[in-house]
């Protein structure tokens, strides 16, 4: 685990010759508040523990809202080019890329989706099977002699999930934004390098429905940080303290009742504090991406 990890790189600087001046920190994603529950007390001390560091006249910035990754604005309203439609992209590195950003993404067609378990199960377990005869040896003119299908017990799948096409819709539109709008992506200069450095792909530019149904988690729950910067936008003065509340050391039981008990969407948190408007920048730097799920290949 990362915790055992975390032991041996401490121990190890220990060995070097370094010198702990603040006792380490371990957090336990699986605890009631996840690892806020052990960050918070640990930073407390930490802030501590730098103040007898920091020279005279110098206090740590104890609270930065980081500027957003990317700079995004809509470059043509409602109408779709059609190199974007087509779903060839160039991803941020200037690379030509399709789908999902791999150069040799195969497409198949699944021939066999089987529910194994009880309708009445909540796991929905299943058996799928997908054909890919079309990409065999010789199969193609243009891919004559060349095997394009090749894996070895002990690979792995990567399935993606794409949001549902209705509820992208819907948060489209309350986000103001067409379907058809063309959305362009780029690198914000402005921000610092460790934020821009190996970022996930995304397309310099894409439709707004598919960025919000192949790439942005946004029907996923909201990390802390996400309450932190509405707190900073919102304009009604209740939306203002309960964010900061959020964010506090103090209110994060109320924040867990509140979003990782109810499994808040990123929608539905923009949704209940409408005051704290974020640009389009901010929410594709700030929601995370789609994640693949991984399945063991069973060679027949």
């Amino acid at each position: 685990s990362e915790a055992i990890k975390a032991r041996r790189l401490h121990q190890r600087l220990l060995d070097l010759g370094g010198i702990s001046f603040h006792p380490r920190g371990l957090g336990d994603d699986q605890a009631d508040l996840g690892y806020d529950e052990a960050l918070d007390p640990w930073l407390r001390g930490l802030w501590k523990s730098l103040e007898k560091l920091i020279p005279s006249g110098r206090r740590p910035l104890f609270q930065y809202i980081l500027p957003p990754t990317y700079s995004v604005r809509v470059v043509e309203e409602g109408k779709g080019s059609h190199k974007v439609q087509g779903g060839l992209c160039r991803n941020l590195s200037g690379e030509e890329v399709r789908g999902y950003g791999y150069q040799k993404m195969l497409l198949g067609r699944v021939v066999t989706n089987k529910r194994l378990t009880h309708r009445s199960n909540t796991q929905d377990v299943r058996h799928v099977e997908f054909d890919f005869s079309h990409y065999a040896k010789g199969s193609r003119k243009e891919e004559k002699g060349e095997k394009l299908i090749d894996f070895n017990p002990g690979d792995v799948l990567d399935v993606y999930p794409q949001n549902h096409k209705s509820e992208c819709e819907k948060a489209l539109a309350q986000l103001g934004l067409h379907p058809n709008d063309d959305i362009e992506i780029k690198l914000n200069p402005k921000a610092p390098k460790f934020l821009t450095a190996n970022q996930p792909i995304l397309p310099e530019r894409v439709r707004a429905l598919d960025l919000l149904r192949l790439y942005l988690d946004i029907f996923g729950t909201p990390r802390r940080y996400f309450f932190e910067v509405l707190a900073n936008h919102a304009t009604d003065p209740l939306h203002k303290a309960k964010l900061e509340e959020f964010t506090s050391p103090e209110g994060q039981l109320e924040l867990y009742r509140y979003n990782n008990r109810e499994k808040r969407t990123y929608l539905e948190v923009l949704t209940d504090f409408a005051s704290a408007k974020l640009s389009l920048s901010q929410l594709v730097s700030l929601i995370p991406r789609i994640q693949p799920r991984q399945f063991s290949i069973a060679s027949s």
